[in-house]
């Protein structure tokens, strides 16, 4: 399986996982499940992020040389 694949699953089933813990947890402790459901968006976002840097043109290498350079 390829990187880019097996980032796709592994990231799906954490938040799937996440998630379905979160809805369970609503009926035994909210404060729990407000901490899982903050999780899943944290996971989505570093998701999102990742994923636009793998599909765009510049790597998270040149991006942060040049941040760097401008510093």
């Amino acid at each position: 399986m390829t990187g880019i694949r097996q980032w796709y699953l592994t990231t799906s089933v954490a938040v799937a996982t996440a998630t379905g813990v979160a809805i369970i947890s609503i009926a035994f402790s909210p404060a729990l499940a407000l901490v899982l459901l903050l999780t899943v968006v944290g996971t989505l976002l570093v998701f999102a992020a990742v994923t636009a840097l793998r599909g765009g043109e510049r790597s998270l290498k040149r991006i942060l040389r040049e941040e760097l350079d401008r510093r």
